[in-house]
């Protein structure tokens, strides 16, 4: 439920908890991964036993698991691969910036509601878009806050050893490395690109016998797909 950027009433898959989501979600962009590290001990215990509170909760998760409950795989086992620069899903997760992410993150949610075989695929920024502010002789201002994905609804995603999963991609500028991870967009999963990830990762990864070109990297995630729905754009933001 934590790493859900869709729900049911919820923003950023903060439970309908009551108190700590009025009390801590505004605080924390409605990141309910952010909000609970921001919560003491005490206040956890608290409502831990509180009997109104676990009803609560356990009325909050029961309402989601309905509506994310997944029909059966169609019979073809085909499942579709959307590609998209950015998605727009929630405001605690800025790796979007304008019209496309927003279409990119609305077509998520809709084959969420339709339960589509569909699985996304994007990139996951360090930086997002930035923020503007106008300091005190009325100039533009911009910040470029950092994300730190550990503290953001993601997963990574592991491997068959249960490692984090990093694969290599064969460009004609040389190699790119990346660790996978995973969104859940109500039934669909969303799997976003990472490249900031440490470069000692990279070079254990260089001597691994295991490769990946660019098509073998996109099969690998898809799965079996069937078709690709294309979603491209510019993107300015940094990698």
């Amino acid at each position: 439920m934590l790493t859900t950027s869709y729900g049911v009433g919820s923003r950023c898959s903060a439970p309908s908890s009551g108190g700590l989501t009025r009390r801590y979600g505004g605080t924390a962009d409605y990141n309910a991964v952010l909000m609970l590290g921001r919560v003491s001990q005490v206040t956890l215990d608290k409502a831990a036993a509180d009997a109104r509170y676990l009803a609560l909760y356990k009325l909050a998760c029961e309402t989601f698991d309905a509506h994310v409950r997944k029909a059966p795989p169609a019979a073809d086992g085909k499942l579709i691969a959307y590609f998209s620069a950015e998605y727009g899903l929630t405001e605690c997760l800025p790796v979007y910036s304008g019209g496309l992410g927003i279409l990119s993150g609305d077509h998520l949610k809709s084959s969420s509601d339709q339960d589509y075989p569909l699985v996304g695929i994007g990139l996951l920024y360090q930086q997002g878009y930035f923020r503007q502010m106008l300091n005190p002789d009325g100039w533009q201002q911009e910040r470029y806050p950092t994300n730190d994905f550990y503290t953001l609804p993601l997963v990574p995603v592991k491997n068959a050893e249960g490692h984090d999963l990093k694969v290599t991609v064969q460009l004609p500028t040389g190699d790119v490395y990346i660790q996978v991870w995973k969104l859940d967009v109500g039934r669909i999963a969303l799997y976003l690109l990472d490249t900031t990830f440490r470069r000692t990762y990279c070079r254990r990864i260089a001597t691994s016998p295991i490769r990946f070109t660019a098509a073998t990297s996109i099969r690998a995630s898809a799965r079996r797909s069937c078709s690709g729905s294309a979603a491209c754009g510019r993107s300015r933001r940094s990698v």
